[in-house]
């Protein structure tokens, strides 16, 4: 039997959004893998870009994962 368990951060400063997230597991078997590093890039817009390309809102997704993962969504005061 495993257990994950998984912890995130997030916080909007200006049209950013930054956030981190970690997870452990525990227990099943041991087996060897390689670790990586990765990231991803952010770019925020006050409205809707016209761009072609895949656009979410992020105060719906920053909602939505928060309240899985216990993040708190904060508004840049202006």
């Amino acid at each position: 039997m495993t257990q994950t368990y998984s912890t995130a951060n997030g916080s909007v400063a200006g049209n950013s959004f930054y956030g981190t997230a970690h997870s452990t597991t525990y227990g099943g078997a041991m087996i060897p893998t390689s670790t990586y590093d990765d990231s991803i890039t952010i770019v925020a817009f006050n409205g809707q870009p016209n761009i072609p390309s895949v656009v979410y809102d992020a105060r719906f997704i920053c909602n939505s994962i928060g309240a899985k993962y216990g993040v708190t969504c904060l508004t840049a005061q202006k």
